[in-house]
């Protein structure tokens, strides 16, 4: 009874990669949501801002929770205009009006 017991290391380091890339995913969907939620809320309260001052006010909102990235946040804010929350304003450029 005295044998070796062998572990497939490769096997076994490949399911970690694979996890980490699945937490990355799931954090990544789920502070996609709050972005998207913080970007909302504000452009209903304040109804017209500029690029860099909807950054500064989502980066102040969420903070809190995690230190957002600004690729990240205009990744969202170009998929709200998409979704017709938002909607750039036709005169300014890099001003964004918040759509009723």
């Amino acid at each position: 009874m005295g044998g070796e017991i062998r572990v497939p290391i490769l096997k076994f380091s490949k399911q970690i990669k694979n996890s980490k890339k699945t937490n990355k995913n799931l954090f990544s969907i789920r502070f996609k949501h709050q972005i998207d939620a913080a970007i909302v809320r504000i452009m209903k309260n304040k109804k017209q801002l500029s690029f860099k001052n909807l950054i500064q006010e989502v980066q102040k909102h969420i903070r809190k929770k995690f230190d957002s990235q600004v690729t990240l946040v205009k990744q969202r804010i170009d998929s709200l205009i998409k979704l017709e929350y938002i909607e750039e304003h036709s005169n300014k450029s890099n001003v964004y009006k918040y759509r009723e």
